[in-house]
């Protein structure tokens, strides 16, 4: 357990190769572009969960790129730390079939 009480778990694996049950949340940080960060956050996404991912200055692009493999709701929030990062929350992701 952590300080705050919630439980926590280390898996020294390749993002590609851990196993963990859905989460309602999911979150990353200078993980990879929106195209590829994308499909291994669903992996890990429950059923009407949400991402939030730290991004820069090269949101739109990321978004425009994903948005041909991916539906999705995208709330930007600016960043308290940084004038060009955006905290992405991603809701409603879907693959394109």
């Amino acid at each position: 357990m952590l300080e705050t009480g919630a439980p926590a778990s280390v898996q020294n694996v390749r993002i590609e190769d851990a196993t963990v049950a859905p989460a309602r949340l999911v979150t990353a940080r200078a993980l990879a572009p929106l195209p590829r960060l994308l499909p291994l956050a669903a992996r890990f996404l429950a059923d009407h969960g949400v991402c939030l991912f730290l991004k820069g200055a090269k949101v739109e692009e990321e978004l425009a790129a994903a948005a041909q493999d991916w539906t999705m709701t995208a709330d930007r929030i600016p960043s308290r730390t940084s004038p060009d990062g955006i905290i992405l929350r991603v809701t409603g992701l879907q693959r394109r079939t």
